[in-house]
């Protein structure tokens, strides 16, 4: 993968920057004034929204399974987990501080943890959770993530929502 910015120890994947694009995606298509139309449905929009979500994460699952064809599984493995954490973050800043946030503070993490989140050694910091290899507890943290974001959106997002007139 071409490199995008020079890290403290070494150059940072573009498949950092892949992930990071949902977070402005899923803000965008979740808050605002798409939320407070969906208030106004007459029926319950859990099953469009998450199928809006699969199809959206669509470009992940084929540059995942192609790079697993090529061989390269640790390249799709990374691009999956970075795509589901910031999915998760944005859903959970979006609930919980709106739509400036769910796009602002998922980007400023993403050129963070690319510049600073580089151990001496190569590898990520513990902080840097899209920077380093896709282990198992970097794709528990992101999936955790992604459940809580998705829980808290549903649960207090969608009824604050139903408070703000249309």
């Amino acid at each position: 993968m071409p490199q995008l910015l020079q890290g403290r120890t070494v150059p940072v994947a573009i498949e950092m920057l892949l992930g990071a694009l949902y977070a402005p995606l899923v803000a965008h298509s979740f808050g605002g004034v798409a939320l407070r139309m969906e208030n106004g449905a007459r029926r319950r929009l859990l099953s469009p929204d998450l199928l809006l979500v699969g199809i959206a994460l669509i470009p992940v699952v084929l540059v995942c399974l192609t790079a697993t064809a090529l061989g390269d599984g640790a390249l799709g493995a990374s691009l999956v987990r970075n795509a589901t954490f910031f999915v998760g973050a944005a859903l959970l800043l979006l609930s919980a501080f709106g739509q400036s946030a769910a796009v602002a503070v998922p980007i400023a993490y993403f050129f963070i943890a690319s510049l600073l989140g580089g151990s001496p050694g190569g590898s990520a910091e513990w902080w840097a959770v899209v920077r380093g290899p896709a282990d198992p507890a970097s794709v528990i943290a992101a999936v955790f993530l992604m459940v809580l974001g998705s829980v808290i959106f549903h649960l207090r997002a969608r009824q604050a929502a139903a408070l703000r007139p249309a």
